[in-house]
């Protein structure tokens, strides 16, 4: 028996227990609600519209509910227009970075990168926008080896957690090499 096996053996287990404690829990059925259905009664009892139900949905459901008023309209666009500013993390990423894009400029041009898509600023606050690979929290980790990937890629390989983590960024899909 495998560990898979004892973990599913063990979750019925307890999703039987926990049945069981409801069941003893719940009050028990009034006779009235479980006697069965007269046909008297059934024949003479009104049925429910489904269409009537259905109308009452979309009405509810109306594209003027979602409307958006003109003063979130006017904070949203603030937000966006606001200048993105680079925070100290930041610089310290794009510090560590910058040595090493230096020293492999040549063979990040030939794998397919520019120098626009290594180091661009978004005019959006991090991490929306196209943020350049240089602004990446990677650069900073402890014990960090780049490589360039066949495939043109910035393989990032660092430890933690007692295990080693790799990381790869590509270039940009207009400049890829089939």
């Amino acid at each position: 028996m495998g560990l898979f096996d004892t973990i599913e053996r063990l979750n019925i287990a307890d999703e039987q227990a926990e049945n069981h404690r409801q069941q003893a829990e719940r009050p028990p059925i009034p006779s009235s609600i479980t006697a069965p259905i007269r046909e008297d009664t059934a024949i003479t009892a009104p049925k429910a519209s489904s269409q009537q139900h259905d109308q009452g949905i979309a009405e509810a459901n109306h594209l003027d509910t979602w409307t958006v008023s003109p003063a979130e309209i006017e904070e949203r666009g603030r937000i966006r227009s606001k200048k993105a500013e680079v925070t100290t993390e930041q610089r310290a990423h794009f510090a560590a970075a910058w040595p090493w894009i230096k020293e492999n400029k040549g063979k990040l041009s030939a794998a397919g990168w520019t120098m626009a898509a290594l180091t661009r600023r978004s005019s959006y606050r991090w991490p929306c926008g196209p943020w350049g690979v240089a602004w990446l929290s990677p650069w900073s980790k402890p014990g960090l080896a780049v490589s360039i990937g066949q495939r043109g890629e910035i393989v990032f390989t660092f430890p933690s957690g007692g295990r080693m983590i790799s990381q790869a960024a590509y270039p940009p899909a207009a400049t890829l090499r089939i």
